[in-house]
């Protein structure tokens, strides 16, 4: 079954990867189509072993293990069986140049941080409910922003960041914690979450174009590492929860942004 596998991911091209991804398989290839249909059963096999249940294990261990493949494997298994688990609009209509492993690279990444420590496809319900009430906290009043965003600049004047890339990110930073806040709030909607990669595409990446990869990794660490130093008038108890879930939050949108940077295709 191991090469099975190996062999049907490995000859399958990018517009039936994203088909089978989608759910939305059709029979125009006659070349590939035993090669799309089977990759398309072992990829429901896996989805139906997987389902909504919160394993023991992270999920691609369980594949591993249950369907004896190699670690790889069951990671590209697992990162498959997200974007299947939440109907990521991948076609290649709205992305023409965007390889599929790229999509896959970011399904890992979400699945490691926004679920329950990567033991199950769905989304962890404590980061859902936090992203959608830090979006109302921040915004409940200007300063909030305002003050977050001199924590963020003077962070990254301290650390040593070129003025000219400091200066652009300042300008910006309205727009861009409106994308980032706007996006997690799509979190707890199945409907918008499907459209995270349009989202991502559309509302975030034009914001940090002529940003390097570095500057941006210290702007995330800085929103990071600053968070708790915001005074959003909760108790401390709550504060904590919220920045374990930020933290979570921004670390999977930072590592999506990186690669969707190094790739400069989207």
């Amino acid at each position: 079954m191991k090469t099975s596998h190996a062999r049907s991911l490995a000859e399958i091209g990018k517009t039936s990867q994203r088909k089978i991804s989608t759910k939305k398989l059709g029979r125009r290839s006659k070349k590939k189509s035993k090669i799309v249909k089977r990759q398309y059963e072992n990829v429901r096999r896996i989805n139906r072993a997987m389902g909504h249940a919160h394993h023991q294990l992270a999920v691609y261990k369980v594949i591993q293990s249950k369907f004896c493949l190699s670690k790889e494997l069951a990671q590209r298994y697992a990162s498959i069986s997200f974007l299947c688990h939440h109907s990521f609009d991948t076609s290649q209509k709205k992305f023409p140049t965007n390889s599929y492993r790229e999509f896959e690279s970011i399904s890992s990444i979400l699945l490691e941080y926004w679920t329950s420590e990567g033991k199950c496809l769905a989304l962890d319900s404590n980061l859902i409910n936090d992203t959608r009430d830090l979006k109302a906290l921040l915004y409940s009043s200007k300063d909030k922003i305002e003050r977050y965003k001199g924590l963020v600049v003077d962070h990254l004047i301290r650390i040593g960041q070129d003025k000219s890339s400091v200066s652009r990110i300042e300008e910006r930073f309205g727009s861009f914690m409106k994308a980032v806040l706007f996006i997690g709030g799509t979190l707890s909607q199945s409907k918008e979450f499907r459209d995270f990669f349009v989202e991502m595409s559309e509302k975030l990446m034009g914001i940090i174009k002529n940003v390097s990869i570095t500057e941006i990794r210290e702007f995330f660490q800085a929103l990071i590492t600053e968070f708790d130093h915001l005074n959003l008038e909760v108790s401390r108890k709550t504060m904590q929860r919220y920045s374990t879930s930020w933290k979570r939050y921004l670390r999977g949108i930072g590592e999506c942004v990186v690669i969707l940077l190094q790739s400069g295709r989207l």
